[in-house]
């Protein structure tokens, strides 16, 4: 198995403390294109002194996808600031389709429209940093820009929901390889439902089998835990599996342990924010992660996010030991103390849940490259085995939750793999 890459949601000024403080428990940001047009003297210098400190590299998640739907760069007042400032970047004609906030419908544009698009995203990803950090340079400070460009240009994408769509996504994919001056990522942005009909899992991997891709994206869309069949999990590993038979590298763009579990199919990374971000809707933002956030705690053996007092209570129910991460061997001294801590006003819980479900999810994915396909199985049920009896009989469970998801995945990954 070669090496998983655990890469990073960075999409607000939130996320900085944890990755400024655990930088050796990622190896990658994915970065909002819309961010780095916002704050081109603060993102571009922290990518850079990450690069530098860490080996850290990064991707640009195209914001030109935002504009599929108003919801995401639409508030109150019009045009939200940030996108304002990323179409002001990309100049016409993106900016003269949405100025008067009408969605970018790539099926109502011309091939040559599209075309276009997809070139001025690949040049704004190739010098959104390298320029931001010239200009706000020091007078005597000396180094090569073109050094801190991305780790490879991730092209505009459409959500695939038919065949019409499937040749949208092969025209801005082949405009942007002609574009590009660096190795291309494409992502494929795919709904439940379409993996399902005949033979277009064979068109998904036909519109990336192209000559200069080794890897790409994958998000399947609504992917969450609690609302993903047996037989959805049974055709994204199908789809992972021919991707990588293809010679193509799936990396999900949001994932959560399922993502993980991929890997022993071929996927080579997962995405994931501070926290949340394992799955997402196209129409809907990503949280914010400022005030107003619920507090949840990444509780590894059911591997999600339980508020507090539900971690809490089943964790004690299960006798189970304080979490041997470093962030919590340093705070907690039993379970109570989470209690405590999520009751103190001055204390700053998104920072402690966020390193600590960084930590705990590094500590996943080099536990499954270390194993084989069936000790992962196997180790799932023993947690499964251990805590659903608990988990099932604590009141601070939301009802509507259960631990069913972890045998959906062994039951799909089991009979796929027969």
């Amino acid at each position: 198995m070669t090496m998983f890459e655990a890469s990073l949601r960075y999409n607000n000024f939130n996320n900085n403390h944890p990755i400024e403080t655990v930088p050796n428990n990622y190896d990658s940001l994915v970065v909002e294109g819309h961010l780095l047009s916002h704050a081109k003297k603060a993102a571009p210098p922290r990518l850079k002194q990450l690069a530098e400190d860490h080996g850290t590299v990064y991707y640009i998640d195209p914001a030109l996808s935002d504009f599929h739907h108003q919801d995401n760069f639409v508030g109150d007042n019009g045009i939200k600031g940030w996108h304002q400032k990323y179409l002001s970047d990309l100049g016409d004609p993106v900016q003269s389709l949405v100025e008067d906030e009408t969605e970018l419908e790539p099926a109502n544009l011309s091939t040559d429209t599209i075309i276009e698009l997809a070139r001025q995203e690949v040049q704004f990803q190739e010098t959104i940093v390298p320029e931001s950090l010239e200009k706000h340079s020091g007078k005597y400070e000396e180094f090569d820009p073109d050094q801190y460009a991305p780790e490879a240009i991730v092209p505009w994408y459409y959500q695939i929901e038919s065949k019409a769509d499937i040749q949208i996504n092969r025209d801005i994919l082949r405009a942007s390889l002609d574009e590009a001056s660096q190795s291309v990522k494409p992502c494929l942005h795919v709904g439940k439902p379409f993996l399902h009909r005949d033979g277009h899992i064979d068109s998904l991997v036909d519109v990336v089998d192209l000559e200069g891709i080794s890897q790409c994206f994958l998000w399947v869309d609504d992917m969450g835990k609690h609302n993903t069949s047996e037989s959805d999990y049974y055709r994204i590993t199908k789809l992972v599996d021919e991707l990588s038979n293809a010679g193509i590298e799936p990396h999900f763009l949001y994932g959560d342990y399922f993502a993980t579990i991929s890997a022993h199919f071929g996927a080579g990374g997962t995405t994931y924010g501070t926290m949340y971000a394992e799955d997402a809707k196209e129409r809907t933002d990503t949280p914010s992660g400022g005030g107003g956030m619920l507090n949840r705690y990444y509780t590894d053996p059911v591997k999600d996010f339980l508020k507090i007092p539900a971690t809490v209570d089943v964790m004690r129910r299960a006798d189970a030991d304080i979490c041997d991460c470093e962030v919590c061997q340093r705070h907690l001294d039993d379970w109570s103390d989470l209690l405590d801590m999520d009751d103190d006003d001055d204390q700053n819980m998104q920072a402690f849940l966020g390193k600590h479900h960084l930590l705990i999810r590094w500590k996943q994915i080099r536990k499954v490259e270390s194993e084989s396909l069936d000790e992962t199985l196997d180790r799932l049920r023993g947690d499964y085995d251990e805590f659903i009896q608990h988990y099932s009989r604590s009141p601070q469970v939301s009802p509507k939750k259960t631990l069913d998801y972890i045998q959906r995945w062994r039951n799909a990954v089991n009979r796929y793999s027969e």
